[in-house]
């Protein structure tokens, strides 16, 4: 995963955009669409979008979905690696997304 996101960054020219040993210390809307993030070191910067990953969904929690014994293979994304061993393969993608 780290190779993967290491090579999206050189490819799209992301790794000077990123502020690497900064703490986020505050993130809140605008009013104008846009988000307020202040970091630890005293800076507020204003951004279009913010994505929070925490860590706190990492172990993987598949459900138990009748008819799953019956699929050839089912897996977590964050089992994800090489694309190669989907090659020639018919995939169905299903995001859950659970607000509390």
């Amino acid at each position: 995963t780290l190779d993967y996101l290491e090579g999206y960054c050189d490819k799209f020219g992301l790794r000077d955009l990123i502020k690497f040993g900064t703490t986020v210390t505050k993130v809140k809307p605008t009013g104008s669409g846009e988000w307020s993030v202040s970091t630890d070191d005293g800076e507020t910067r204003e951004y279009g979008a913010v994505a929070v990953a925490t860590g706190k969904y990492d172990s993987p929690d598949i459900p138990s979905i009748p008819g799953m014994d019956t699929l050839p293979r089912y897996e977590h994304s964050k089992s994800y690696g090489d694309p190669s061993s989907y090659k020639g393969q018919h995939l169905c993608g299903c995001v859950c997304v659970c607000v509390r």
